[in-house]
């Protein structure tokens, strides 16, 4: 209960900023749209006839690129958010007032990019359902209880790994780069735009330890073809395994930092 006071708190803070610049909520709606069109465009202009072929699974390549595009959006929010919102506070000069706060730490942790993740996943079902609407997308609607398993399953192993970053942001400040280098290797290689099976064999090995990959191969599965637990699992218990890595390393990084920081006195320094 007390972790959803706190929760509460950063949400309804930050939906009152929102509501307070409606044209921001305007014409962020009004860019979900242009992206749609930008996309419906593009795959106009390679071809009607271009189909993927993932997996088992080929198809018209709008859906495809719909879902892709949409998916990596939402957990490139939940890795960047965390570690953007910690710079934002070192700047601003409130993070060592926040962390000194009776609330847990990952209590904070966790309510921080909690708002930027919903407003993602409402711009995702905006997309999906405008696209299905306006275009004829096809999608396995039916079977949406295992597309949030995918996207909850995303967010967490997302989450942990932006709050590795958050935690190196605070010893080293600007960790930008490394964030940029790791949203493109998984949006080049994890089969974003192009299904990994069609990379190098190379490639496809670096893919398959980039957790957007099986992620995104278990949403796709969900949403395109319909596929039952049984033809997924081995997606999820690749998430799985990423997430019992890297939540507990998460938070041993962030906890090591604030210490360390707070070793040097540098938690207020940017």
């Amino acid at each position: 209960m007390r972790f959803l006071r706190i929760a509460r708190a950063f949400v309804w803070r930050e939906f009152l900023e929102d509501a307070s610049y409606p044209l921001k909520v305007i014409f962020s709606l009004v860019a979900v749209v242009i992206n749609l069109g930008f996309l419906v465009v593009f795959t106009e202009f390679l071809g009607k006839t271009l189909i993927y072929k993932f997996g088992g699974l080929s198809g018209e390549y709008l859906p495809f690129l719909l879902l892709g595009l949409s998916f990596h959006t939402l957990l490139d929010t939940a890795l960047r958010e965390l570690s953007s919102r910690v710079r934002q506070a070192q700047t601003q000069g409130v993070l060592e007032a926040l962390l000194a706060t009776k609330a847990p730490l990952r209590y904070i942790m966790l309510a921080l990019p909690l708002y930027p993740v919903m407003r993602a996943c409402i711009r995702i079902v905006i997309l999906l359902l405008l696209g299905a609407a306006l275009f004829d997308v096809s999608l396995r609607w039916d079977n949406w209880p295992m597309a949030v398993a995918a996207l909850g399953m995303g967010i967490i192993v997302f989450g942990a790994l932006g709050l590795i970053f958050a935690g190196l942001t605070v010893v080293f400040k600007r960790t930008e780069p490394l964030v940029q280098g790791f949203t493109a290797a998984c949006f080049l290689l994890s089969g974003v735009i192009v299904p990994s099976e069609e990379l190098p064999p190379l490639l496809q090995s670096v893919a398959a330890f980039l957790p957007l990959t099986p992620a995104l191969e278990a949403f796709r599965y969900s949403l395109l073809d319909g596929s039952d637990w049984g033809q997924v699992w081995p997606a999820f218990f690749r998430m799985l395994l990423f997430a019992v890595v890297l939540v507990p390393l998460s938070v041993f990084v962030f906890r090591w930092a604030v210490r360390q920081a707070m070793r040097d006195g540098s938690l207020a320094q940017y």
